[in-house]
């Protein structure tokens, strides 16, 4: 179903704020994090009005010390008595082994009172609409929605809430709010990843860890060398829009978050009151920052929401180095012991707070607790209750205070009688049954395979002449373009062959902001007219983009009818039941992810799909441009190699060496796999390459240099 283009329903008026078209006013919800039982009392205490919060698996902190089934059958009732919610995150992609335990939760969930589930996986939103549709779905920011086509297509996922990505200016908020009635949430405070959610692969390309699953390795806060010089390019302040409530209110935006599953108590009450006290004043941060001093933090930035798209302004690049919460600096360590090291520092510390190591390599630091402090002769030793590794030379960091400032409310982290819930109340399913839920959704066992075809994706409008030349058996040109290289291919395609011409794909870029989505919705009526009705669709909006929906008035139409797409590996169909429900909104052809590993592919070929078999992977796709050139080559510590690029106003950061699965061929079509793409982004145009790619993939046989990704090792 279409989503209405509405006027949102004011909920309370409050002053409106200057360059409001419409006064579209409400509370926002406040929104806190909690990453454990103390964190959750003090998150309510400083005034939340919901907390979110994950289990022990299948959510985007599993760092975090998170809660089981039993401690929410407290903790929900606990939360309710006090007329707050409790929002729990499952909010991992799900690989098809792992469905089944994800879905056994959710009987437990709903029957507890939850009162709502944060999703990014399909297949999980899938089965939760066909199966538990009392359960009020929160599409993640990991989902990638950044405009109103986005929301259209949450809303026909049976999402009621949609948490926005970080990269929104207030003007293209404005926007989206007025195109959709679906439930708005933002991030207001906490960290910023260099990479737009759920699109970063550089964790997982290096070491098999997953952001995208919980166990991000924080590559974006390293060092890199480029030019002569090392710095953390891709390290970034953290956000804090604590002087814009009123506007957020203003816009008429459903929930404010704050990010910090991974932060301590000092953090969440500090920050949990501030927010708290600018919107029920409604004054934004007059008075309020210094309560932030307790967050222990990097330097702050407005991001896109205050600074518009000025996006390699210092005032978003912090450039810090060093990975996890920056803190404040104590030092570095002169002395280490088993379970002790040496600083000189000015700051005060005290048995109980916490610190973090930052090792020299750059790679993550770990935070510990002091048991004791104890200073010799100028210096300051600092002794853990446990052995640490550490060496002289590491940075440490201040992370989190014992005692929380003056005047911020503190509660003991105790429960009242009485609030257990009854076991009936919160029994998971049997893996079995989850199974059977799910396996009844999927489609009948694959038919007879058919042949196998390959695709071309390319980014140049250059290489269609050598492709003409050398590949006219293609199934599909994949042409990735903007708009002006979008109207170059529309004057291009009546000079095509028939066969050619035919097969052409059009794909947008990833990252649409909501004051180009009209542009790109009749460019791609001019596609459609030229003879072009085939879509590659990199993320969810995609397909409403050119299907109708998520637009102004005069964009929209009944013009998406015939309409076809292929789901690109960045939409995240890591398993059947994800694959199936793209198939039913409109993509002929879906991609494996391209972290997927061989096992998952083995498990999940009930609904098989196509794969990437060579290309360059974008290891990172941001908004902001970190001022390197393109082509720039950049070192890590370790050695290995990456390559800057900038295309349709992101910048990427690519692998150096392209992955190539040619080998694999016959693995691949073992399990069901027929279509295979070979992507030429971000390569010169070369009829000479163009040759050596295609008989090597004729010939299963690997071009080097080249990876396999996690095809061979499995993805964590």
């Amino acid at each position: 179903m279409e989503p209405t283009l509405t006027t949102v329903p004011t909920h309370r008026t409050l002053n409106s704020v200057k360059g409001v078209a419409e006064p579209l006013s409400r509370i926002p919800e406040l929104n806190a994090p909690a990453g454990r039982r103390e964190t959750f009392f003090a998150a309510l205490d400083a005034g939340a009005d919901a907390v979110y919060l994950g289990l022990k698996k299948f959510n985007a902190r599993l760092k975090s010390e998170n809660f089981t089934i039993a401690e929410l059958a407290r903790l929900i009732p606990f939360a309710h008595e006090r007329g707050k919610k409790v929002y729990v995150a499952l909010n991992t992609l799900l690989k098809q082994t792992e469905l089944h335990e994800a879905v056994s939760l959710l009987p437990a969930l709903a029957g507890l009172g939850a009162d709502a589930v944060i999703i990014a996986d399909l297949g999980l939103a899938a089965v939760a609409r066909a199966r538990f549709p009392g359960i009020r779905l929160h599409l993640s920011t990991q989902a990638g929605v950044h405009s109103s086509a986005g929301a259209a297509a949450a809303e026909r996922l049976g999402c009621s809430r949609v948490i926005l990505a970080r990269e929104l200016t207030r003007g293209e908020l404005a926007l989206v709010r007025k195109r959709t009635a679906l439930e708005l949430e933002v991030f207001v405070h906490g960290a910023l990843c260099w990479s737009l959610s759920g699109f970063c692969l550089a964790s997982s390309f290096i070491g098999g860890r997953s952001g995208n699953r919980g166990l991000c390795t924080q590559v974006c806060r390293r060092a890199f060398a480029a030019t002569g010089a090392e710095t953390s390019f891709f390290s970034l302040r953290d956000l804090s829009l604590l002087e814009f409530v009123p506007d957020f209110a203003a816009l008429g935006v459903d929930a404010l978050k704050i990010e910090g599953r991974l932060k301590g108590v000092s953090y969440v009450r500090a920050v949990v009151s501030a927010f708290r006290r600018a919107i029920d004043a409604s004054q934004g941060a007059a008075g309020l920052t210094a309560e932030l001093v307790a967050d222990f933090a990097r330097k702050k930035t407005s991001y896109f929401y205050g600074l518009g798209e000025r996006t390699s302004d210092e005032a978003i690049l912090g450039n810090e180095s060093g990975t996890g919460a920056v803190g404040v600096p104590l030092g570095e360590a002169i002395r280490t012991g088993e379970n002790s090291l040496t600083v000189r520092t000015p700051v005060a510390i005290e048995a109980g707070d916490a610190i973090r190591i930052q090792p020299a390599s750059g790679f993550e630091g770990k935070r510990h607790r002091l048991a004791a402090v104890r200073e010799e002769g100028g210096n300051i030793e600092l002794i853990f209750h446990h052995p640490v590794a550490s060496a002289p030379g590491d940075r440490i960091y201040l992370v989190e205070k014992r005692r929380a400032p003056a005047g911020v409310p503190q509660s003991p982290p105790r429960l009242p009688s009485g609030a257990e819930a009854q076991d009936k109340h919160w029994k998971t399913l049997s893996l079995e049954k989850a199974r059977r839920l799910i396996d009844g959704l999927l489609p009948g066992a694959p038919g007879k395979p058919g042949p196998v075809s390959y695709s071309l994706k390319i980014d140049s409008l250059d290489w269609i002449d050598p492709i003409a030349v050398v590949a006219r058996d293609a199934a599909r040109l994949i042409v990735s373009v903007d708009i002006d290289a979008g109207r170059r291919l529309i004057q291009k395609i009546p000079g095509l062959s028939a066969g050619l011409r035919k097969n052409v794909t059009a794909g947008f870029p990833l990252f649409i902001p909501e004051t180009r989505l009209d542009a790109y919705r009749r460019l791609a009526r001019g596609l459609k007219a030229a003879g072009v009705h085939s879509f590659w669709a990199e993320n969810l909006g995609a397909f409403a983009i050119s299907s109708g929906a998520g637009g102004s008035d005069e964009a929209n139409g009944a013009d998406g009818a015939g309409a076809r797409f292929i789901a690109a590996p960045s939409v995240n169909a890591l398993n059947a039941q994800a694959r199936a429900l793209l198939r039913e909104i409109g993509a002929d052809i879906v991609c494996y992810p391209l972290e997927d590993d061989f096992l998952n592919i083995r498990n999940s070929r009930r609904v098989p799909a196509a794969i990437v078999a060579y290309g360059f992977v974008p290891l990172f796709i941001s908004r902001v441009d970190p001022g390197i050139g393109d082509g720039t080559v950049l070192r890590d510590r370790n050695g290995n190699e990456f390559t800057a690029a900038r295309r349709a106003g992101c910048s990427f950061l690519l692998a150096k060496e392209p992955v190539c699965l040619f080998q694999k061929r016959d693995k691949l079509e073992a399990l069901g796999v027929r279509h295979f793409i070979l992507d030429l982004c971000f390569i010169p145009p070369s009829e000479r390459f163009l040759r050596e790619v295609l008989a090597a993939f004729r010939e299963k046989r690997r071009l080097l240099p080249s990876s396999l990704f996690n095809f061979k090792r499995e993805l964590a």
